[in-house]
């Protein structure tokens, strides 16, 4: 498995740590599921947007990786220098 691909992973699995959380949460009826969706669900959409630009990475080849991924394909495109059509 390549760097980008265990990055992306762990995103996921990050992501996933947080539904479970929200979806706990939101069951107790204690806290307002705006609160809930502020306080957990932006955290989590914001792991799967990393885990997306880190696939992106995987797909592109691309093997020295940036302390932050792409968050489009355009960007990973201008980025990286890349031609059209990508992989995937």
């Amino acid at each position: 498995m390549g760097a980008a691909r265990g990055r992306a992973n762990q995103k996921l699995y990050h992501a996933a740590v947080l539904l479970k959380v929200l979806r706990a949460e939101l069951a107790g009826e204690d806290v307002p599921a705006t609160v809930l969706m502020e306080a957990i669900g932006q955290p989590a959409l914001g792991h799967l947007r990393e885990s997306y630009g880190w696939f992106l990475l995987e797909l592109a080849g691309i093997e020295s990786l940036p302390a932050e991924p792409p968050q489009t394909v355009e960007t990973l495109i201008r980025d990286y220098a890349l031609e059209e059509p990508l992989r995937g």
